[in-house]
């Protein structure tokens, strides 16, 4: 299955159905619309898309993350019965939940990083890589990967306490760049 494609159609789908345009979509979710523009507009389309680009798409039409997978299109191993995440009152970082997510089903299953990046095709050095928060977001694509060689789906992944309430990674370097910045002036002073 082409994800970008199946996830491009969805997110037309749905911003037509609340009367958005590319320029609507792109205010609401805070990106630029040439991102916007770059993955579902016209033009040289982009392949990719980051879950930090969709969690803005997802805010911005008002729907959680999983919800965007909710279509037969998605769903290729049935439900599955991974144990979920306990709640958690706190927000995570989106990309901490992902990791957290695949930890808990790696537990699950027994199974090493090593495996899931023989099973699902992505280079070992970028699983391992995400997985210990070097690299701090990872692209639907390579996460749809990931989830396949888990023999999970999207919809049944993102389905889990973990992704009520996300937070976006942006804040997080904002915050980093202000005590770096905090820091400099208090070594000037």
């Amino acid at each position: 299955m082409d994800v970008s494609k199946e996830l491009r159609q969805k997110i037309i789908e749905l911003y037509k159905s609340k009367n958005y345009n590319v320029t609507k979509l792109a205010t609401e979710s805070g990106l630029a619309r040439s991102t916007i523009d770059s993955f579902i507009g016209r033009g040289n389309k982009t392949k990719t898309i980051t879950i930090r680009t969709l969690l803005h798409i997802c805010e911005a039409l008002k729907i959680q993350l999983k919800d965007i997978f909710n279509y037969d299109s998605f769903k290729e191993f049935g439900s599955t019965n991974y144990p979920k995440s306990k709640e958690i009152s706190e927000s995570l970082y989106l990309s901490t939940a992902v990791r957290q997510r695949i930890m808990n089903i790696r537990t699950s299953q027994k199974i090493k990083i090593k495996q899931i990046s023989d099973d699902s095709n992505v280079n070992y050095s970028t699983v391992r890589s995400f997985m210990k928060g070097e690299k701090e977001t990872i692209t639907i694509e390579k996460l749809y990967k990931i989830c396949k060689g888990m023999k999970i789906d999207l919809y049944d992944f993102f389905d889990d306490p973990l992704f009520l309430n996300v937070k976006d990674e942006t804040e997080r370097r904002e915050t980093k760049k202000v005590k770096e910045s905090s820091k400099k002036l208090d070594a000037l002073v």
